[in-house]
């Protein structure tokens, strides 16, 4: 394995991707805080922030900190800026902040299906996004919206936790 032969230290952050995947999202996290204090080789700290904000929404730990990092890399990030915005949009809506949330996810969850055709990177982590389209369309009341992000995320992949728990979603409704 090319991560324990020639760069041990990106075992921790491959290990938190493929817990996020599992759906271990509090073990995720922890790794991803020790792979944060020192940044593994084939990693840049930009991916390892938004998978580490993923990881504090996913985990429902420390939404302040999950804003303030997601906010920056919408700001400063040419590569992740834009998988930044649906999980901002899922954190203002548990604030409360519905109208705004209403307003920004319909254009956030468009420009990353069209970001998902041709770039690798959204295109793999598109479940997570769509499962968080859908959980924030739960919360403003849409079902219909809901349904259609559960079976984008489903159909993105379907062997995530995400998408077990977004089929269990689906045939509750």
């Amino acid at each position: 394995n090319i991560f324990q032969g020639h760069v041990p230290e990106s075992r921790v952050a491959v290990l938190a991707k493929l817990d996020l995947f599992a759906g271990r999202h509090g073990q995720a996290l922890r790794l991803l805080r020790q792979a944060e204090a020192k940044v593994p080789g084939f990693f840049d700290i930009r991916e390892l922030r938004l998978l580490l904000a993923r990881g504090l929404v996913l985990a429902e730990r420390d939404p302040a900190r999950a804003r303030w990092i997601l906010e920056d890399l919408a700001k400063f990030s040419l590569r992740q800026g834009h998988m930044a915005e649906v999980s901002l949009c899922y954190l203002l809506a548990r604030e409360g902040k519905t109208s705004e949330a209403r307003e920004r996810i319909a254009p956030a969850f468009a420009a990353l299906k069209k970001a998902a055709v041709g770039d690798l990177e959204t295109r793999l982590w598109f479940w997570y996004d769509a499962f968080i389209f859908a959980r924030i369309m739960e919360l403003l009341g849409d079902s219909a919206g809901a349904r259609e992000g559960f079976r984008a995320c489903i159909e993105a992949n379907p062997h995530t936790a995400l998408a077990a728990a977004a089929r269990a979603a689906l045939k509750r409704r």
